[in-house]
């Protein structure tokens, strides 16, 4: 369950880097 959360993270930094 855990790995759903820091995938999200992951992917909002990713988001954030990106933009």
């Amino acid at each position: 369950a855990e790995m759903y959360r820091l995938e999200g993270e992951l992917k909002n930094k990713l988001l954030q880097i990106s933009h």
